[in-house]
């Protein structure tokens, strides 16, 4: 995920960078529709070729992002007083 530069657009934990690139984080994709997202995107990502990242690799890190912790609910967070 850092090596490849995904947090560039998706943040160091997935959550996204406004105009840049969605939350990934706990993505509900299965991973074939994942790996389709990284080798042929719908949007202005790159598309990343099984020789720059491998089939393997993708693996990776699919399941880092389905490991990610979920965003805070802003509408559950209590502010002091």
């Amino acid at each position: 995920f850092e090596a490849v530069g995904c947090y560039q657009c998706h943040g160091h934990v997935g959550h996204g960078g406004g105009a840049a690139g969605p939350r990934i984080a706990r993505t509900k994709l299965p991973f074939n529709a994942f790996l389709q997202q990284l080798r042929r995107p719908r949007s202005q990502m790159p598309p990343y070729e099984a020789s720059v990242l491998p089939d393997q690799t993708a693996a990776d890190i699919y399941a880092y992002v389905k490991s990610l912790p979920a965003p805070v609910d802003m509408n559950k967070v209590k502010l002091p007083h």
